[in-house]
């Protein structure tokens, strides 16, 4: 899928939310691909009260600015509820670069720069984009069957968050979750600052029920340690996302 049905994404979600039109359910299993070297961008949108106008002015230049950088679309989600944070997208898009240097193009590009950085602030209530980049070959099947949740850290002290990786890995075990996508974060940007920096880690986990998110949460070897918890992230985005065919 091309970057336009991309575009297409980021123009309709909120707009569609707002009048009241419900996602449609995915009912397909999606399998996506990526080679080593490339970079990899998860996009969360919120339009909420945001220049409609003003957005598609921005999408509409936007065009022009990727139309040779080879940004492919590869899957999106709903964003079903945010289970920690401070962000409140409604959809989560993940799309590909052939590697980071073609990312890097459109950040320093000056029209972008100069023209287009301003106009999302107008465009989104907040925009935050999330990229990795892959040393080695990834594959994802995005099963409808299994729920899926998108988390961001901040980590705050690196050998505790190990700590707490250990000590809660029993959790997660026994609730059958496992990780499909867990990258450091490459790159980083929010219209309005979120985490102050730039997040160190993003993880898709993927679970056997939307009931397990919640506990695993409140499972004792979590509960138990949260002065562990509490040092080893300094801030944590976590969305349970839904998935959908789009509007």
């Amino acid at each position: 899928m091309t970057f336009f049905s991309y575009l297409r994404l980021l123009s309709a979600s909120c707009v569609a939310a707002n009048l009241a039109v419900t996602p449609v359910q995915a009912v397909e299993n999606t399998e996506v691909s990526f080679h080593s070297g490339q970079r990899i961008s998860l996009v969360l949108p919120d339009e909420t009260g945001a220049d409609g106008d003003a957005r598609q002015a921005y999408l509409d230049g936007l065009v022009s600015l990727t139309a040779d950088l080879g940004l492919r679309q590869s899957h999106s989600f709903a964003v079903e509820r945010v289970i920690i944070g401070d962000h409140q997208p409604q959809a989560m898009a993940i799309y590909s670069w052939p590697d980071a240097e073609q990312s890097k193009q459109l950040r320093h590009n000056s029209t972008f720069q100069s023209n287009f950085e301003s106009l999302a602030s107008q465009a989104w209530q907040e925009l935050v984009t999330v990229d990795v980049d892959l040393e080695d070959a990834l594959e994802i099947t995005f099963d409808t069957d299994k729920v899926y949740t998108l988390a961001v850290a901040w980590i705050g002290d690196e050998a505790l968050f190990e700590s707490y990786v250990a000590l809660s890995a029993p959790v997660r075990e026994a609730l059958g979750a496992r990780p499909v996508m867990n990258l450091p974060v490459a790159d980083f940007s929010s219209i309005q600052g979120l985490g102050g920096r730039s997040p160190d880690r993003v993880v898709i986990m993927e679970w056997n029920d939307s009931s397990h998110p919640d506990a695993y949460l409140t499972a004792p070897a979590v509960q138990n340690n949260q002065a562990i918890v509490q040092q080893a992230f300094e801030k944590i985005e976590w969305y349970e996302l839904r998935h959908w065919e789009g509007y």
